[in-house]
């Protein structure tokens, strides 16, 4: 969540405790946002959040219809990064 171009839309850089507050809040919310983590071959290489698009901070940077179901991804270190592809 360091890297800037990840910092710039997730707005979570800083030490760890930065993100693990913001899922903490997530799996003890309303449903709005669920938190996932991709795997490959047992090991951890993305972060996914799928959401309402219209109640998310990342709305600022595309806009959405009421309602709109959405998804976002952060991949791991640049070696995983890319190693994968959801099926068409």
């Amino acid at each position: 969540m360091n890297d800037p171009a990840v910092a710039a839309f997730w707005e979570l850089a800083g030490p760890p405790s930065v993100t693990e507050d913001h899922l903490r809040a997530q799996l003890s919310g309303d449903g709005r946002s669920v938190p996932c983590v991709g795997v490959l071959d047992g090991t951890p290489m993305s972060y996914w959040e799928i959401y309402r698009a219209d109640l998310d901070p990342l709305a600022r940077h595309c806009p959405s219809g009421r309602t709109t179901p959405a998804s976002t991804c952060s991949s791991a270190t640049p070696p995983t990064a890319g190693a994968a592809s959801a099926p068409p």
